[in-house]
């Protein structure tokens, strides 16, 4: 039997997000996991003219912003006895995401999926794809569509 102790949510606080966490929560229900909600911020810099313009001031806002949102979030998760933690990090997506699953010992990664085809996926590619593919543990995808299981399970 395979026992999980740690999971790993990374959020940017959409709907796919929220989807993902509802699985992490699924996956230990029956058990008393450590659940790690992370969120990274990409640094901001653009091009100019006169060459690169890094945006810190911008770039701390956010981190300040998404630190909050994910107290937030721990705050009601911690109400229903599950212990929380959670990080802002800075950096790729992927890299930081892989990085902190190995740091932490994760035993699995729960992430939601927009499910972007063709020219959009061509132009966004998928941060989960790319953790699926150096991530030291399961990665479970969550896409937003709902199943007839997970409607079944609300009735």
């Amino acid at each position: 039997m395979i026992t999980l102790t740690t999971i790993l949510v990374p959020t940017d606080f959409s709907e796919y997000s929220v989807r993902a966490l509802d699985f992490a929560l699924a996956l230990g229900q029956n058990s008393s996991i450590k659940l790690h909600i992370i969120h990274v911020v990409e640094p901001l810099a653009y091009m100019t003219e006169w060459g690169a313009i890094d945006n810190e001031s911008l770039t701390v806002t956010i981190e300040k912003s998404a630190g909050e949102e994910l107290q937030k979030l721990a705050a009601a998760l911690k109400e229903k006895g599950i212990q929380v933690s959670t990080a802002v990090l800075t950096g790729h997506p992927e890299d930081e995401i892989v990085r902190y699953a190995r740091e932490q010992h994760v035993d699995v990664i729960s992430m939601g999926t927009h499910g972007r085809r063709g020219v959009a996926h061509l132009l966004f590619g998928s941060t989960t794809e790319r953790v699926l593919r150096s991530a030291p543990c399961p990665v479970l995808s969550v896409p937003l569509l709902k199943s007839a299981y997970t409607q079944s399970q609300k009735s």
